[in-house]
This record gives C-alpha cells, sequence and structure tokens, in this order.
C-alpha cells in the first residue's frame, strides 16, 4: 500500500491510538508486528498514519493487544471509517483541496482537535490572529503565480482557520510567542502593518483563550530564536504533542516525546523568561497599531 507524505488528523488520531493501546498493552512493536504478520517498519507506519487500514486488519490488532472495552473497539472502527473515508473538516472540500498544500490542510485538521497550541512565529504575525490583509499579502508573495483564482481561497481558508479559537464548545487555546521585529517588518505597506497589529491586539482583547507574548528587541533571549514552529496538545491523554516545523517547500510533523519535549521547554523558556507579559505585550501591540 502506498505511504501518505501527509496524513490527515483523522488518520494521525487513528495512528496514535493503535500505538497508545500497543503501549497499554506492554507488547513491542516488534511482537505486534509478528503476530500481525507484519514487518515493524509497516506496523511504524501504521501507527503514524502513513498508511491505511483495513476493518479486518483494525480487529485483529485489537484482538492481539487484548482490548476488550466494547466502547473502545467501536471508538477506534469509527475513527477508522472516518480515516479512510478521508474524514475532513471544510479544509477537504473541492475549493480548499485544490489551494492548500496537504501539510497545511492537515494542521487545520489538527487544530480543529487540538486543545492547546503553543507557537513560535520569527517573521509573521501568528496564523490564528492573522488579519484578512497580512493573510492575502502573505499569499501573493509566497504563490509563485499568484491570481484571483488561487489568492482568494487560501485567503479564505487562513480566515476559516481561526474558527479553532471562536468556537463555542472548547476553544482552543493559543500561547503566541512573537518577537518584537515581527511588528516592525516592511512586509507591506504601514497600514497594513498597523492594520496587522489592531486585529491581534483586538483578538486578545475579546478572546481570553488568545494569549501573544512579544520578546522586546532588547532581550538577551533573542538568541535564541532559530525557526519557527507550533506545538499541538490534545484532550485525549493517549495522543501525543504534534510539533509542526515549517520550511520552504513543506511542513515536517515531529511526534517523537522526547523532540517535542524539547520544542515545549524552549517555548516555555522563551514565553516565561524572555518574553513580555500578555498585558504589557497587549499594550506594546496596541502602540505598534497606532503609530502613523
Amino acid at each position: 500500500m502506498a505511504e501518505r507524505e501527509n496524513p490527515t488528523a483523522r488518520q494521525a488520531e487513528l495512528g496514535g491510538l493503535i500505538r497508545s493501546m500497543r503501549e497499554a498493552a506492554k507488547m513491542s512493536a516488534a511482537d505486534l508486528a509478528a503476530r500481525l504478520k507484519k514487518s515493524k517498519a509497516t506496523l511504524s507506519r501504521m501507527e503514524r498514519g502513513k498508511i491505511g487500514l483495513s476493518e479486518a486488519l483494525l480487529i485483529a490488532t485489537m484482538d492481539h493487544l487484548g482490548v476488550e472495552d466494547p466502547q473502545l473497539r467501536t471508538d477506534a472502527l469509527q475513527l477508522r471509517a472516518e480515516a479512510e473515508g478521508g474524514g475532513q473538516g471544510w479544509e477537504g472540500e473541492p475549493e480548499f483541496r485544490a489551494a492548500l498544500k496537504p501539510g497545511f490542510a492537515t494542521q487545520i485538521g489538527n487544530e480543529r482537535e487540538a486543545s492547546v497550541m503553543r507557537s513560535l512565529d520569527l517573521l509573521w504575525p501568528p496564523g490564528l490572529t492573522q488579519s484578512p490583509e497580512i493573510a492575502e499579502l502573505m499569499a501573493r508573495k509566497f504563490l509563485e503565480n499568484s491570481t484571483e483564482s488561487n489568492v482568494r481561497p487560501l485567503v479564505e481558508a487562513k480566515m476559516r482557520r481561526q474558527e479553532s479559537l471562536t468556537r463555542d464548545v472548547a476553544p482552543l487555546t493559543l500561547w503566541a510567542v512573537i518577537p518584537e521585529s515581527v511588528l516592525q517588518h516592511s512586509i507591506g505597506d504601514s497600514e497594513i502593518l498597523r492594520g496587522a497589529a489592531l486585529y491581534m491586539a483586538d483578538m486578545m482583547e475579546n478572546y481570553q483563550n488568545v494569549n501573544v507574548h512579544v520578546i522586546p528587541n532588547d532581550s538577551a533571549g533573542m538568541v535564541l530564536l532559530t525557526n519557527s514552529f507550533a506545538i499541538l496538545s490534545f484532550p485525549e491523554s493517549w495522543r501525543p504533542d504534534v510539533v509542526c516545523v515549517p520550511g520552504l517547500t513543506s511542513t515536517r510533523y515531529l511526534e517523537d516525546p522526547a523532540e517535542a519535549r524539547a520544542y515545549r521547554n524552549l517555548h516555555e523558556r522563551m514565553m516565561m523568561q524572555y518574553s513580555l507579559r500578555r498585558d504589557q505585550s497587549l499594550s506594546l501591540i496596541r502602540s505598534y497599531a497606532a503609530k502613523p
């Protein structure tokens, strides 16, 4: 079976559930692979959502792991049906599927299911707090051949992405860290830059789950800023954190616990040790929004 380059949120969730059930059963990957008559590499791809699972294979996996809880078995089979049926949200609709890179669509799905997002954004305002004008400016700069037909759905997707922060039930909590230079970049005319700061400040004031902390230009922590990243945490205890590291042509997704812990420690250090507090950051952002 062909390997998926960018599993959907549901496919990744199913893989994580299989890994969690195996770890709960205290069974090694090699042992489970042998019982399923699969290679260890194939099992690894299953647990990362990289390959599809038939219903029979999932049932056999649960049988070998001694999973007897009827609700867990039902939930797992339902999750498999959604994963293999392309169970996505609006980002899977034809209009957006053509405009979004697979990695970005995967991240949108993960954000919708996450409970907390911790991000470090070095160049642009955090994606979940971007104004429509900044979103359009970014789209036109990054698309090689930007036209109204490919810019419009990308901008709409970037704005709909923010629904994770504003949903009525269990909204996503954002802890974003930015260097002060993000508020100063000459990335468009001054009106767009002021509007971006105003939009971010308004989101912070309107939604207590939206937190942006600014690292001042003179902070000693500036030397630690090497690349942007985001860490997504989920309400399910068995689902590991996912670290999203954007690159020029694709986004890397890291689920290794040690790697995730290293990124989380760096984020906490930048926010707690080198950033302004929330109210101080909000005041600074407001000041940039008011600059002539």
